[in-house]
């Protein structure tokens, strides 16, 4: 994937700007305070070199401000309201901590697009970064069953105490399955991204596209492996046509039938987990009806506490959401989102770029608003700036022309 030619190579400040992104994006949720520090140094020298440089904003990246300033003009409405109704001021902080980085690495991305070169050597560096974290993910399940030989109580917590020392990265089990929560699993959904929609056919990006699928099995969420699938076969649908959706499934079937009993208890609604979730409802129900229209603001938390460190947290963060902004301002927050889809001005809605983007993005919202803490976190505004990147002008190889559901697709 040289997607740089030696005759453009970057100069040295541009790639580690690039590089050091990227990786701060991956190890926030394992190195969250030196990660924070590490956004700032990047914010620091992005700013100083786009003003060196006397750079100017090109119009049609524009929105990618309004995006930013709409979601701070949230961010203080948040943090007014809070202040009002006398909520915990360290809460308050902790809860609304995604909001600066609104601010922080909006340079970072204006930086990125202004040169193709920039853009092309981010898109590389994040799928071989994608690669890396893979192959780590599977190694530490690989080594924890060749130091401790099985999986139980003391042997995770053997694990995790080994862990301990080098990142903040926690194991857990499902069912009997070892997991490894890294919580940075999401931004593999962009480097699937950046992989099928170049639609190369080649061998090296199947096997690519099969480690990222063995790396969200080691990771182990239902939503990670819900958004792969749906990815993949989005893709396979738009770009691939019907007849290779009936190959893969041909092939599929007989693993799928033999291991089952796996499978299902990987993804068993039933489970304990699921059961603490719809606890959850009615109490952030009741919350929300207290104040539906400006919420209860950053901090606040239902009868039913998911913490007693940190009671803002639920893992029904949709429900969340509308109990500390409201409904209105919770409906406006998530629908900013999709102004990251306008990245390509190229993009005609009615093309595969398009509608293979609006599917990522929208599985990208699933996951991040399916687990507890994430939506409105630091994890989802790194998520939404690294989207944005990964979707402008994405090479496209696809056949000009594919009927499908009876409207025509136009490749860009």
């Amino acid at each position: 994937m040289n997607l740089i030619n030696k005759e453009n190579k970057l100069p040295l400040l541009p790639r580690i700007i690039i590089v050091a992104y990227i990786i701060f994006s991956f190890f926030y949720p394992m190195l969250s305070s030196l990660s924070r520090v590490g956004f700032v140094l990047v914010f620091l020298m992005t700013t100083i070199y786009l003003v060196v440089k006397n750079t100017s904003w090109e119009s049609k990246y524009s929105y990618l401000i309004l995006f930013s300033l709409s979601n701070l003009l949230l961010y203080f409405f948040g943090l007014y309201n809070s202040a009002l109704l006398n909520n915990d001021l360290t809460f308050m902080f902790l809860d609304s901590a995604g909001f600066p980085f609104y601010l922080v690495l909006l340079p970072v991305a204006l930086f990125t697009i202004k040169d193709t070169h920039c853009l092309n050597y981010f898109k590389d560096t994040l799928v071989n970064i994608c690669i890396a974290f893979s192959v780590i993910s599977i190694l530490i399940v690989v080594f924890f069953y060749y130091i401790f030989g099985q999986l139980d109580l003391a042997t995770i917590t053997a694990g995790n105490t080994f862990l301990s020392g080098f990142l903040n990265l926690k194991l857990g089990a499902t069912a009997g399955i070892l997991r490894v929560n890294t919580n940075s699993i999401q931004v593999l959904f962009l480097g699937l991204y950046i992989v099928l929609a170049k639609n190369n056919r080649s061998f090296k990006d199947s096997m690519i596209v099969l480690l990222f699928f063995i790396a969200f099995l080691a990771d182990g969420h239902r939503a990670g492996l819900v958004v792969f699938l749906m990815m993949y076969f989005s893709y396979l649908i738009l770009y691939k046509r019907f007849t290779n959706i009936f190959i893969v499934t041909i092939f599929s079937l007989p693993i799928i039938i033999y291991n089952s009993a796996s499978i299902y208890k990987r993804v068993d609604f039933g489970s304990e987990s699921s059961s603490a979730r719809v606890e959850q409802i009615g109490p952030l129900i009741d919350k929300i009806s207290e104040s539906p229209i400006i919420g209860s603001g950053f901090g606040s938390s239902a009868s039913l506490l998911r913490s007693e460190t940190r009671p803002f947290m639920y893992e029904m963060d949709t429900l969340a959401i509308s109990m500390k902004l409201g409904l209105p301002f919770a409906i406006i927050y998530t629908l900013l989102w999709f102004i990251v889809l306008v990245g390509n001005t190229r993009f005609k809605y009615n093309s595969r770029t398009f509608l293979f983007s609006f599917v990522t993005l929208v599985g990208c919202l699933f996951y991040m608003s399916t687990n507890g803490g994430f939506y409105m976190s630091p994890l989802t505004t790194i998520l939404q700036f690294l989207m944005f990147l990964s979707f402008v002008n994405v090479p496209q190889n696809a056949p000009k022309k594919l009927n499908l559901c009876s409207f025509p697709i136009h490749s860009v």
